[in-house]
């Protein structure tokens, strides 16, 4: 390991061999049984994909730290974000420490909170319930204090957090959510993710501009994140804010936000891990060849994946782990396993017993005693536990490595060898939805599951005859509505949770947008606007001008324009697909030339509107949207 100049040969530090968790070794392939000598479950793992951890011990450990930590405490958010909108009257706000250990009480280290500016008061918890908030906007600043009470001066121990409670919001907002307030990196890039609400950013017309520190404007065109290169160490802010087609500022109230972060302070030199050329051997004795790997300083969770092909990182906040703070989405291959592999020893102990009581009925013999404690629980539970099995095709797991989401529809390949060929993919919309490259079975498939019952249904499937190696949907933030003078371009529009639908208005006079459900006779009959707007109302628009609402809930909203009463319908599907979506599909035909490999897109009814790539393309691997509706292709 290498740190600037400085060079440390990791010989004292603790090798670990990761890959078989303990409990499925002793399940799978029970060494202290003599019934089970073949061993017969443990030919799922394959020894020559593993994880290496050392743990740095001794002299390294000394000098590594001597160059890595800093000698002053910092504090972080690790929940909320910045300018974080929430429904509740109670925030729960988690702070992260480094360099320093909090005390128990007075005369200790601790943390000051000031919320909304009243009388400050010490905590010596890393997190901290906010109760009792009132609608509108709060802020909470913290600083360490030590144990004489004494605020710490040091850019690291200081920083502050914005938040609002409201139960809707139709104005913009924008909040940041990374970097965390006061958030410290090792280096550069800095990857700034964002949220947009009530202002769809539009590659034509109205974006957001971005500035770190007082440095220049640059415009940003999509909802993306955003990279931030070259940062020097030190404290920075940066700040986006809402600009209209021409770049000139919008003075939404939640449309300009900012955030502190940091660079460098706690570790000021990049760290590189060298793996030496002939430093490692195969089990063939064939030398490992040399390579050098920039390594960031973050907490890493090991966890044992069957031959993983594809990863989506999901925040908590959509579709992740309630009360955590991220999960992660993996593609792999299917897992090796039987009854036991399905459940723990206990549930299948009491199966047999069942099984064997079921032989015994009637023939005389006294029935075995079966176990109280899965009184009431159908046979079928105790196989499959709560149905959500970490040897499924596409897993859902917890930073403990706990799978709480699965899906076993996909065969993305037969062996390791072919997914490195066939590849496949998976990702979660939502909370119930998988848009699956189903790989081997060449079909792409919108998957639901009731999380409930814990059942899955294919709800879309496009069948090919080639392998599916990626499926995404393609992004549709935003559906445009216009306004006409006696007519309205869409009248029903069929659309998924979290779409903003944008109205324009192309007519010759000003009109205003109400919620609500009327007709031109029956307003006639009681013209009082008091009585509609209940889900929104828009501001006065000229021609020419725009307006936006995001639908966050299920159902059907009736809308109407005011003064010429033109009726329209917004239906918001509970799943998170519509029958208006299209759909990008990465086909290959695994040929080691340029021949049918192509990508497609798809409406819901599986038309191809559009393909490319034939005679181009040699084993395409991936396909993402990039902004102002580019289409990255990796082969």
């Amino acid at each position: 390991m290498k740190i600037g100049s400085v060079r440390f040969n990791l010989s004292d530090s603790n090798y670990e061999l990761l890959g078989v968790p303990e409990d499925k070794y002793q399940i799978w392939g029970d060494l202290s049984s003599s019934e089970n000598e073949e061993l017969k479950f443990l030919n799922q793992f394959n020894f020559n994909s593993h994880v290496l951890k050392i743990t740095v011990e001794g002299s390294e450990k000394t000098g590594i730290n001597q160059l890595l930590s800093g000698e002053f405490p910092s504090i972080s958010l690790g929940f909320p974000f910045q300018n974080y909108r929430t429904s509740s009257d109670s925030v729960s706000v988690n702070f992260l420490i480094k360099n320093l250990t909090l005390g128990s009480g007075v005369g200790e280290y601790g943390i000051k909170l000031t919320i909304d500016g009243s009388p400050p008061f010490v905590i010596y918890e890393d997190n901290y319930e906010i109760t009792g908030l009132l609608e509108g906007d709060h802020t909470v600043d913290f600083v360490i204090v030590n144990d004489s009470n004494d605020e710490l001066t040091n850019e690291e121990a200081s920083s502050s957090l914005m938040f609002n409670v409201s139960s809707t919001y139709e104005d913009p907002y924008l909040s940041i959510q990374y970097p965390r307030p006061n958030q410290v990196y090792s280096s550069s890039p800095i990857s700034l993710d964002f949220k947009s609400e009530n202002f769809p950013i539009i590659p034509t017309g109205q974006h957001i501009q971005y500035q770190i520190d007082s440095g220049s404007v640059f415009d940003h065109y999509s909802s993306e994140p955003i990279l931030l290169n070259d940062i020097s160490p030190g404290k920075h802010n940066v700040r986006i804010y809402t600009v209209d087609e021409d770049g000139s500022y919008l003075s939404y109230g939640h449309g300009d936000i900012n955030v502190d972060f940091i660079v460098g302070l706690n570790n000021n030199a990049l760290m590189n891990l060298y793996v030496n050329k002939n430093s490692i051997y195969s089990k063939f004795n064939k030398p490992s060849v040399s390579s050098v790997t920039s390594v960031d300083i973050a907490n890493v969770f090991f966890r044992n994946i069957y031959s993983p092909i594809d990863i989506q990182m999901i925040p908590n906040d959509t579709g992740g782990l309630a009360g955590g703070d991220f999960s992660v989405l993996v593609s792999k291959l299917r897992s090796k396993s039987w009854m036991d592999g399905l459940s723990g020893q206990d549930e299948v102990k009491e199966i047999n017993t069942r099984f064997e009581n079921i032989a015994r009925e009637g023939s005389g013999e006294d029935l075995l005693e079966v176990n109280p404690s899965f009184s009431g629980i159908q046979t079928r539970d105790l196989i499959y536990g709560d149905k959500y099995l970490d040897g499924h095709s596409v897993t859902q797991l917890d930073p403990e490595g706990k799978t709480f989401f699965s899906n076993n529809i996909a065969k993305f390949a037969n062996d390791k060898a072919q997914a490195r060929e066939v590849l496949g993919s998976a990702e979660k919309i939502g909370s119930s939805e998988l848009l699956i490259a189903d790989s081997i079975r060449k079909r792409a498939v919108i998957s639901y599951t009731d999380l409930e019952t814990k059942g899955t249904e294919i709800e879309w499937q496009y069948d090919s005859d080639r392998f599916i190696v990626d499926f995404h949907i393609v992004p549709q933030d935003q559906i445009s509505v216009e306004i006409y003078d006696g007519s309205i371009s869409e009248q029903t529009v069929f659309v998924r949770q979290g779409t903003t639908i944008v109205w324009k208005n192309s007519s010759s006079s000003p009109i205003s947008i109400y919620s609500g459900s009327t007709s031109y006779d029956l307003f006639q009959l009681d013209p009082d606007l008091s009585i509609y707007g209940e889900k929104f109302i828009s501001p006065v628009l000229n021609p020419g001008e725009t307006w936006s609402f995001e639908f966050i809930n299920d159902g059907e909203f009736d809308w109407f324009t005011y003064p010429d009463i033109l009726t329209g319908e917004v239906n918001i599907t509970k799943q998170r697909i519509s029958s208006r979506d299209q759909y990008y599909i990465l086909e290959s035909d695994g040929l080691e030339s340029p021949f049918t490999s192509r990508l497609i897109k798809v409406d819901s009814w599986g038309n191809v509107i559009y393909s490319f790539g034939e005679s181009l393309l040699v084993k395409p691997r991936d396909v993402r949207s990039i902004s102002n509706g580019k289409i990255l292709i990796s082969t």
